[in-house]
């Protein structure tokens, strides 16, 4: 699945809030409410699935987003070379990048998507049998305002009972 329909796709969900769980429960007690989350799993025989997205509200006609899409495993330095290598193929410019030992790859980049300019924030962390990948997105005019929250976002987030 290509970068750009996996976007697509995320552009369909709509969760807001800051979720916790330690019951199964996706807790967004900011929004005031509780949902249990679809447990998937490895349905997709490609083994890559979109498994959350959080949505800040609108601007512009641009809701600034953060998704995390599940993918297989591979080296992180693999994966960086793959992300490249679709990143030329849709014109898209990387502005900074770090692999992060010793399974981390972080990168940000700038592009047009959909017609419109956006601006990413990429996230991957390998584990043992999957490739976490939590990706920011804004249109281009939105990230100075909208960066200090998707770059926490991203920041924050931490692999827990993998399986």
């Amino acid at each position: 699945m290509t970068i750009l329909r996996i976007l697509a796709l995320v552009a369909s969900l709509a969760v807001v809030g800051h979720a916790q769980s330690d019951d199964g429960l996706l807790r967004f007690d900011a929004e005031g409410f509780s949902i249990k989350p679809l447990q998937s799993r490895d349905a997709n025989p490609s083994g890559q699935r979109v498994v959350v997205g959080l949505f800040l509200a609108a601007t512009g006609g641009f809701a600034p987003n953060i998704n995390v899409i599940i993918q297989q495993d591979m080296p992180i330095d693999d994966f960086a070379k793959l992300s490249k290598q679709q990143f030329d193929t849709f014109g898209f410019k990387i502005t900074k990048e770090a692999i992060v030992p010793p399974n981390e790859w972080d990168v940000e980049y700038e592009g047009t998507f959909q017609g419109r300019a956006c601006h990413f924030l990429a996230r991957a962390v390998r584990t043992d049998a999957k490739v976490y990948l939590v990706t920011a997105t804004t249109a281009s005019e939105q990230w100075e305002k909208t960066s200090p929250q998707l770059i926490e976002c991203v920041k924050s987030f931490a692999v827990t009972n993998v399986r």
